[in-house]
């Protein structure tokens, strides 16, 4: 599929905002507008996702790629686990035992790499019914698997169907564009809809109209920046997949500036400092380990 360019502007608008709300003193400042943000972020990260899967591949070529997707999952998950054990942070784990540290790692994981995971499986079972049943039939099938794996509570139902929807669309040759339409008054719509608290949910029809006048916008915004300020969002949009497995290391480090910032100053405006403070941390961070990676012949971050 050829490199849309309001796709990459997307996806970093959705990384610098899972960023952002990573910060914990950011997320208890401003507890709305972390509700706002995750109505909308990963849910639109899951449906971009589904869309842009490759269900072309052949069989050897999938397995692959969930291998390397699996890798950076499990060696990601095991560390945030084990500092969770360790570090005072929102998700701390008192008594770590081993079954403990499975059950995390293989079913209910903490911090945000529970959305590697989710595309793992919503990608496998997207991979294996595309092959053998009418569109109609692989949607069902998706759905109904999605079900019975939440029901088990191995997956998130309302997040495998973000994934699906995208698939949907990919399925269609429906052109992104067309799905969602880049208007101007999708902000219109948007702030009307965020002022009802009711909406802050992702499982919500208010939730899923946020989630698709997000996108309208965001495509909006897109096709009207000029080139030499859109570059720079791109080239991150490029690398969400770095700056998703790597930034809460720096999160975690940039910890200590809400405290320090807090005596100098009220705590919303130190809490603005430590997001134009550590913001850059996390990305530049994060692009640096993918490209010591690189350096050392990982190319798939």
């Amino acid at each position: 599929m050829q490199r849309l360019k309001e796709l990459d502007f997307l996806k970093c608008l959705f990384i610098l905002l899972m960023v952002t709300f990573h910060l914990t003193f950011v997320s208890g400042t401003f507890p709305i507008a972390k509700q706002v943000v995750y109505t909308f972020h990963m849910p639109g990260f899951l449906l971009l996702s589904g869309y842009l899967m490759n269900v072309r591949k052949p069989l050897r070529a999938f397995l692959m790629t969930l291998l390397w997707w699996a890798i950076p999952y499990v060696v990601m998950e095991s560390g945030y686990v084990m500092m969770a054990s360790i570090l005072p942070i929102n998700e701390h784990i008192d008594n770590l035992t081993t079954t403990l540290f499975f059950d995390k790692l293989l079913l209910h994981p903490i911090g945000p790499y529970w959305y590697l995971r989710t595309v793992i499986i919503c990608g496998s079972i997207y991979y294996f019914t595309t092959h053998r049943f009418s569109p109609q039939a692989v949607l069902l099938f998706c759905i109904l698997t999605s079900k019975a794996l939440s029901m088990l509570g191995v997956l998130s139902f309302p997040c495998a169907l973000y994934f699906f929807a995208g698939a949907v669309f990919h399925m269609s040759n429906a052109a992104f564009r067309d799905a969602f339409r880049p208007m101007l008054i999708s902000l219109l719509f948007l702030l009307v809809l965020i002022l009802d608290p009711q909406n802050h949910d992702k499982a919500t029809i208010g939730g899923i109209l946020i989630v698709y006048f997000v996108i309208s916008f965001g495509i909006y915004l897109c096709d009207h920046l000029p080139q030499k300020a859109l570059a720079p969002f791109l080239y991150i949009g490029r690398n969400t997949l770095a700056i998703f497995l790597f930034s809460p290391i720096f999160t975690i480090l940039c910890k200590p500036f809400g405290s320090w910032f807090m005596q100098y100053m009220p705590q919303e405006a130190a809490a603005t400092l430590v997001i134009l403070l550590s913001l850059p941390i996390c990305v530049m961070g994060s692009l640096a380990i993918k490209k010591t990676l690189n350096m050392l012949g990982y190319k798939k971050v």
